[in-house]
């Protein structure tokens, strides 16, 4: 007996057999559903009297999976109504018919609508620049046959069969992508167009359809080398690009996280002399997080040196002081950025009154908005593995001979290595008290929502985030569990599967382990 592949009401077992399809044992906020009492008299090739109108077969989208949904409507009234703004509602939209008997309602407006309220998030007056918040206007003033557009309706479409299991989603989806790709060659043969900023995006959400899909790190295409050749091409820093706007920044923030995975750096995302810009938060934060991710490239690389090919104790030690001298910089730099930032714009700590056991964690961290939130706690992140680096060099040192430190020096090497040890469990805990606000479970005052109310663009970037925690050595059984909870929930509510971040995670903090 085959077993049933989740798309209720029409698996094939339960087409065989004739029973009720019991669905998907995991339940989905959305499953598409169709009144079974009409589908009988939609089969391809059967006859329709023409003086009486043919009956309705409104396809339902259901807010729960449990529920079934009956209506019917004429065929003049589907046709008429028009996309949903809600999606707590069931949503009746006109049906088309395939070959295989299966009902295929046309979902483009739907999953773009569900795309928007999922990954778009609007500007915040007085706090923060939104995220793709763009992308509505570009849309509207792109053609629909334009990479923009096609690769918009492919990333919406995904997005949408994650949260659904609708297999005519996933192959509407593909199609799309391939449409996108071919456009988008067509873009790039001619130079003007390949700079527009509607290209970078329309290369961004193909990346994003990537990720959403889950496909093996060596099994996909890689959309951000496009991006680095371009940039290449302008022979342009992405961190300069970046306060231009924020298809910049979403891109530069993609290249960064890239960087760590691959551990080598991009030419386009190097900081040049005078050219760091931070008299924004956004671009403030973007510029920290560069100075961390360069600082970790060089030294891992050069850690990783010293195993393959020991050079001598002399050449050692100067190395390792200049990494730390670098380090002491940075540091300098990050406290000016994030002390220079407006108290209003800071995450804000709420100890809770009364904890239980299962009431974790004791302390919250809150911001303004939501968007603050995921970059406030993807610093944490970036910075986790700088300290991590830097508490590795600190070691290090410490293991050398007495004779090439003086008493001055190795004392101020250990207090470097307790203070770099300190701001990790620090860090670790921060971003384990941003959990519960990221994930929609908990308002700005830290007050427990009726009805989580979480965003598909703050679990996907959490994918990356907790997969750094977990796979620090300094995080505590209490720190992964937590992660591994939150990861959990993510992948059974949008499919998000963690397994490239897990993959960066891992490669990143095996240069730490045992130092």
């Amino acid at each position: 007996m085959s077993p049933c592949d989740e798309t209720r009401p029409a698996c094939r077992r339960c087409q065989q057999y004739g029973t009720q399809c019991p669905g998907y044992n995991r339940p989905l906020p959305i499953r598409f559903y169709v009144d079974s009492r009409s589908s009988s008299s939609a089969r391809p090739g059967a006859k329709k009297n023409k003086s009486s109108p043919s009956p309705a077969l409104p396809a339902i989208l259901a807010a729960d999976a449990g529920a079934a949904a009956s209506s019917s409507s004429s065929s003049s009234s589907s046709s008429a109504s028009g996309p949903s703004a809600s999606y707590a509602s069931p949503v009746s939209t006109p049906p088309r018919l395939c070959l295989d008997s299966q009902l295929e309602p046309l979902w483009e407006d739907e999953s773009t609508m569900y795309f928007i309220d999922q990954y778009c998030l609007p500007p915040s007056p007085g706090l923060f620049p939104g995220f793709l918040n763009f992308l509505t206007e570009r849309l509207a003033a792109s053609p629909p046959d334009s990479a923009l557009s096609r690769a918009t309706l492919a990333s919406s479409c995904l997005s949408l069969w994650r949260h659904s299991k609708s297999p005519y989603l996933y192959r509407k989806a593909c199609r799309h992508y391939g449409a996108a790709l071919s456009a988008l060659s067509e873009t790039l043969n001619e130079a003007a167009a390949a700079w527009q900023d509607d290209t970078i995006a329309a290369i961004m959400l193909l990346n994003l359809f990537e990720d959403i899909h889950g496909k093996a790190p060596k099994t996909r295409p890689s959309h951000l080398d496009g991006i680095v050749r371009i940039f290449s091409a302008r022979t342009e820093s992405l961190v300069q690009a970046s306060s231009r706007g924020p298809v910049y920044r979403w891109a530069l923030s993609h290249l960064q996280i890239e960087t760590l995975m691959r551990g080598e750096s991009f030419d386009c995302i190097k900081l040049r002399d005078g050219h760091a810009d931070t008299s924004t938060l956004s671009t403030g934060l973007a510029v920290a997080m560069s100075w961390a991710v360069e600082f970790c490239i060089d030294t891992m690389r050069s850690l990783r040196s010293m195993d393959a090919e020991p050079n001598t104790a002399d050449e050692q030690a100067e190395s390792l002081r200049a990494a730390l001298d670098r380090a002491m910089r940075i540091q300098r730099r990050l406290d000016a950025i994030v002390r220079d930032a407006e108290h209003h714009l800071k995450p804000t700590l709420i100890v809770r009154t009364s904890t239980s056991p299962q009431q974790q964690p004791p302390a919250l961290i809150v911001s303004p908005s939501r968007l603050l939130s995921i970059m406030w706690t993807g610093l944490d992140a970036f910075l986790t593995i700088f300290y991590s680096t830097v508490l590795s060099c600190s070691r290090r040192i410490l293991e050398l001979r007495a004779r090439l430190l003086t008493d001055t020096e190795r004392a101020l090497v250990a207090a470097t290595s307790e203070m770099a040890a300190r701001n990790v469990a620090l860090l670790l805990e921060r971003i384990r008290g941003s959990i519960p606000y990221n994930m929609g479970d908990v308002d700005e005052q830290g007050r427990e929502m009726a009805a989580p109310r979480p965003k598909a663009v703050s679990s996907y970037y959490l994918t990356w985030i907790l997969a750094i925690v977990i796979n620090t050595p300094q995080a505590t059984e209490d720190q992964r569990r937590a992660c591994r909870e939150a990861q959990d929930r993510i992948q059974d509510m949008y499919g998000l599967k963690p397994v490239e971040a897990e993959l960066m995670a891992t490669s990143i903090m095996q240069c730490f382990r045992g130092s």
